[in-house]
């Protein structure tokens, strides 16, 4: 009698194990929906961080139960949010010559970003089943500021997927997030010992002689700093002449040695440069000579040179 009883009760048990697993089951799974593609363009030069925002829907299945039941300990849930390099890559952007960091916030950039563990982004949420039907979660997903980058195309794929906080078992669907980043070629100038600085399209610094002598030069640095191999052209509006402001016929001829290039730019000077590859980039020596002075006419002289850089 006695061990027949403890039959029973075996299975008894067994059945009561199984009913709470089912129930816990039916609770605990989860729907996510979201856009799977993100994408962003990046300045490097720019001084500014890049950012878009990203919003997921956390959809609970509700089969057996579902919103509306009142018992707290099973409709309210906390759970475990991770985003996850879908490729086995590092959480980073990957080109093909170089890759960008990307950080992700939770809803404001003015917070710190997600934690990020083992090459996971994580974020605890806090899911309260018996009073809303789904959640909606919204991410910003950002680029720092000031980080060179070679152009090009850039992609990060992520799987979104949603775990038991406790047991950090998977109890919901997974989705793919495909984020892609396109880096433009890009170069900037800025004419150092003169007043000036860098500058996206154009600019103007002023070379001061003071008094004009036989001989005399100037020396100043044409800075450049970009992403591209750069091609530099110099010319001048009076073809390497000094202009007296207010005779027109009276002209001092003078010189220039770009980078170790000689030119009286009667024709533009062209020369071609591979800037380095840091945000300071490269800066080349620019040497202005004066010409023979002799018993110029007295007055300010002087002449434009334009510098274009542009990527070759």
């Amino acid at each position: 009698m006695s061990k027949h009883y403890c039959r029973m009760l075996l299975c008894f048990v067994f059945c009561d194990m199984f009913n709470v697993d089912q129930a816990h089951a039916q609770l605990s799974e989860f729907n996510l929906e979201a856009t799977s593609n993100l994408q962003m363009m990046y300045e490097p030069f720019s001084g500014l961080t890049t950012s878009r925002t990203w919003e997921l829907r956390l959809i609970p299945e509700n089969t057996g139960t579902g919103a509306g039941n009142t018992d707290t300990q099973a409709s309210q849930r906390r759970l475990l949010l991770r985003f996850t390099p879908s490729r086995l890559q590092d959480f980073t952007l990957a080109g093909v010559d170089g890759e960008l960091p990307i950080e992700i916030f939770r809803g404001s950039q003015s917070q710190a970003p997600l934690r990020l563990s083992n090459n996971q982004y994580e974020q605890v949420v806090n899911f309260a089943g018996s009073d809303i039907d789904s959640l909606s979660l919204d991410y910003i997903f950002r680029i720092p500021e000031s980080i060179y980058a070679e152009p090009g195309q850039y992609s990060l794929s992520l799987d979104v997927g949603v775990f038991d906080f406790d047991t950090s078992e998977s109890i919901g669907s997974v989705i793919e997030l495909n984020l892609d980043v396109s880096v433009a070629r890009k170069l900037q100038t800025n004419i150092a010992g003169t007043r000036g600085n860098y500058d996206d399209g154009s600019s103007f610094s002023i070379i001061d002689f003071d008094s004009l002598t036989t001989d005399k030069t100037r020396r100043v640095f044409i800075q450049v700093r970009g992403n591209a191999q750069a091609r530099i052209k110099i010319s001048s509006e009076n073809k390497g002449r000094l202009k007296h402001v207010t005779r027109d016929d009276v002209y001092i001829n003078y010189s220039i040695t770009a980078d170790g290039e000689f030119s009286t730019l009667e024709s533009p000077l062209i020369i071609g440069r591979a800037v380095a590859k840091t945000l300071q980039g490269s800066a080349y020596p620019m040497i202005v000579k004066i010409g023979d002075v002799g018993s110029s006419y007295a007055g300010d002289y002087q002449d434009l040179i334009t510098i274009d850089v542009s990527p070759d």
